[in-house]
């Protein structure tokens, strides 16, 4: 199994997750946990994901990502912001979709601002 990490924490009462790592499959399944558990326990649906750690992702973490942001946005009527993309990660997502329902940053303190205006 490859290595992976996320640490959830809050920045200005927004939820940050931020991956390190290898993002395949079964990160995104713990991941997803803890996506459902600020959706549903704390009542958030605006969530901040930086990638700035993530060193590969693969098909399967693009899907579990791709399933959260969906869940966020779809289900909860919120938002998702990445932060910490390179070029390759934005092309992927954009071409996978993931940027059809998610709003790229470049700081987490850009994001704090959008969200706050909101």
């Amino acid at each position: 199994m490859d290595s992976y990490a996320f640490e959830e924490f809050e920045k200005d009462g927004f939820p940050v997750i931020s991956f390190s790592g290898y993002f395949a499959g079964e990160a995104g399944q713990v991941v997803n946990k803890a996506v459902q558990t600020i959706l549903r326990v704390k009542k958030k649906n605006r969530i901040i994901f930086d990638l700035s750690g993530c060193t590969i992702i693969s098909s399967p973490g693009i899907a579990a990502l791709s399933d959260m942001v969906m869940t966020v946005t779809e289900d909860y009527k919120g938002k998702v912001y990445l932060i910490g993309l390179d070029k390759s990660k934005k092309m992927l997502f954009q071409m996978t979709g993931v940027l059809e329902n998610a709003e790229i940053a470049n700081s987490l303190e850009e994001v704090i601002l959008k969200a706050k205006s909101l």
